[in-house]
């Protein structure tokens, strides 16, 4: 294909190859793309639809029954989603290859969507403020891309909220027939999939209990086993290793990521400059249309056309027109892991996972609260959300004088929800922040969505999810005022 050898450097293709079910083209474009493809950092981009998704061991099948390379078979399983709608982007890094499936509900939302079937090349400056799991993630989208970043930390990386020995990635579901437009379940999805099919030693382990009642066993009812199923008291207990007192729903999807081994991964990239500066102000350069960034002292850090501004709550101190920001601090604590500990990852109100011979226990919630001094009442806040729950394991943990832990603040606007876009009034300046507690669920399906809105590629998401994220969301529109009745003069 002509196309395929005539892409320059930092340049997108994007493909709409129809249904998934009734078609398998996409397969041969991506063999013809790894037999054709120029020798720079131009990249593929496939989209595929299936209202009526197949579930993976059918997909399977389907290949087994037909003449397909079995390397790119086995890449795609190893990525392929849950059948639920939604959509869902693969990225296979070695092959420059995207591949989004909009599955389900929202494949009359593609209709309306504006795809992008070229991207040009944009300017190559950027700097990512803030090295926390948003601008990791942010970081990790342009490289991928192509792109030289330089990242700018006060600290050290992964210092802040996103410094946790551990992430893990758990949460309830939201009904079936929502589940297109939950951000925090196609963000753990992404998550899981984004780091762990390229990151050496990612992911600590993968499964676990979620503590079920009455509103979540009607929501979860229609979703497939391999997203979460209902686990009695007694299959519990045997899954865990500890004794549990009640049903609980069991989400082979939900991981334990080590945030350690992502710092490596990004800053090991040779496109990443970190720089640690004080970033306390943004200054235009209309000369050259570049953004100066400045320290403290009006000195300037770095300069760049595109800045993307992911530092929590310190962005809005560089972006004035920004939401203000809660914000909240959290305590985790860890212990040596007992003879007998759990053998999976639990939620119960608090939660609980293992890393490194170590047992986790999460965690406090804090509003307002600035500090983060370490805290013996913190530690017995997370021991008793354990204790409640499991009261004999409870017993043989150490004294809670020996356990260790970190506090953190996580910043977020008052609907709870990210701020990712274009700062209103800033042009060329973007912002991740806001995420809360659920950084490594967000960062990196948000990261995808604002690359794409920078570089003018097709989205990650409907067109809906990313205005319900956008950062003017709560600034209010003028209203004209009609003016009041007047009589005629007579």
């Amino acid at each position: 294909m002509q196309q395929f050898s005539a892409l320059r450097s930092l340049e997108c293709l994007t493909m709409h190859c129809g249904e998934l079910n009734h078609h398998m083209n996409f397969l041969s474009i991506w063999q013809l793309w790894r037999d054709t493809q120029p020798s720079n950092t131009s990249r593929l981009h496939l989209i595929i639809t299936a209202q009526k998704p197949l579930p993976r061991e059918e997909l399977s099948q389907k290949f087994n029954q037909n003449n397909y390379s079995p390397e790119i078979t086995e890449q795609l399983l190893a990525q392929y989603p849950p059948a639920i709608s939604g959509v869902h982007r693969l990225i296979f890094r070695d092959d420059r290859l995207t591949l989004d499936l909009w599955f389900g509900d929202v494949v009359d939302d593609l209709k309306t969507s504006s795809i992008t079937s070229n991207v040009s090349e944009t300017p190559s400056s950027f700097i990512v403020i803030g090295a926390g799991i948003a601008g990791f993630s942010m970081t990790e989208a342009l490289t991928r891309r192509g792109y030289a970043v330089t990242l700018i930390e006060q600290e050290k990386p992964l210092s802040g909220a996103s410094g946790n020995p551990c992430a893990l990635l758990l949460s309830k579901l939201p009904k079936l027939n929502r589940v297109s437009h939950n951000l925090q379940t196609m963000g753990a999805l992404t998550t899981a999939r984004w780091w762990g099919n390229w990151v050496n030693d990612v992911v600590i382990s993968t499964g676990a209990l979620l503590k079920i009642d009455e509103d979540d066993l009607e929501k979860i009812k229609d979703y497939p086993t391999d997203v979460v199923r209902v686990m009695n008291a007694h299959e519990a207990t045997q899954h865990s290793g500890i004794t549990c007192p009640t049903d609980y729903m069991f989400m082979p999807c939900a991981v334990a990521l080590s945030p350690k081994a992502i710092r490596q991964h990004v800053l090991s990239s040779p496109l990443v400059t970190l720089i640690k500066a004080s970033a306390a102000q943004l200054i235009r350069n209309e000369h050259d249309s570049t953004w100066m960034v400045l320290d403290p002292d009006q000195k300037i850090i770095a300069q760049a056309h595109q800045v993307i501004v992911a530092n929590a709550k310190d962005s809005v101190t560089l972006c004035p027109t920004l939401p203000p920001l809660t914000v909240i601090r959290g305590q985790i604590s860890w212990l040596p892991m007992p003879s007998t500990s759990p053998q999976c990852s639990i939620g119960y109100g608090g939660y609980t996972t293992t890393f490194q011979q170590q047992v986790l226990l999460g965690s406090s919630f804090v509003r307002d609260d600035i500090n983060t001094d370490l805290r013996l009442n913190e530690h017995e806040f997370n021991l008793n959300l354990f204790k409640e729950e499991f009261p004999q394991f409870a017993e043989n943990l150490p004294p809670i004088t020996t356990w260790q832990g970190r506090a953190s603040l996580r910043a977020l606007p008052r609907d709870s929800m990210p701020v990712v876009g274009q700062v209103p009034q800033m042009n060329d300046v973007f912002v991740l922040a806001g995420l809360g507690s659920k950084g490594f669920s967000y960062a990196p399906l948000c990261a995808e969505l604002l690359a794409a809105q920078i570089l003018n590629e097709a989205l990650p998401m409907t067109d809906q999810l990313a205005y319900t994220i956008r950062p003017d969301r709560f600034i209010k529109k003028e209203r004209i005022r009609k003016p009041y009745y007047t009589p005629p003069k007579i």
